[in-house]
């Protein structure tokens, strides 16, 4: 259940974000070894890579297309890939 909410709520940020990013020049933000065409820039220095976008074949869905992928991060002139782990572990800034 979890693991569907997390998905929705990641499907529902990357279509909208998705959308007013995408008048954004997306060649000059790809990370190096992304196509274009998988890319969703969310920033300068963050975004979405597409690995498979499909139709869902449930039918109790409507036919919205789903996306898989991962999110990358820059820092300096390195992009990095973002890995979320399970379960979520939420750190209070005080505690660093």
């Amino acid at each position: 259940m979890r693991t569907f909410v997390f998905a929705v709520i990641v499907l529902s940020t990357v279509m909208v974000l998705g959308g007013m990013a995408e008048a954004q020049n997306a060649e000059l933000s790809a990370p190096p070894d992304v196509a274009i065409s998988n890319w969703i820039p969310l920033g300068d220095s963050f975004g979405f890579v597409v690995v498979k976008a499909a139709k869902t074949a449930k039918p109790k869905q409507l036919a919205q297309p789903a996306v898989s992928g991962y999110f990358m991060v820059k820092r300096g002139d390195v992009w990095f890939r973002l890995i979320e782990e399970w379960p979520l572990k939420v750190v209070p800034l005080a505690q660093k």
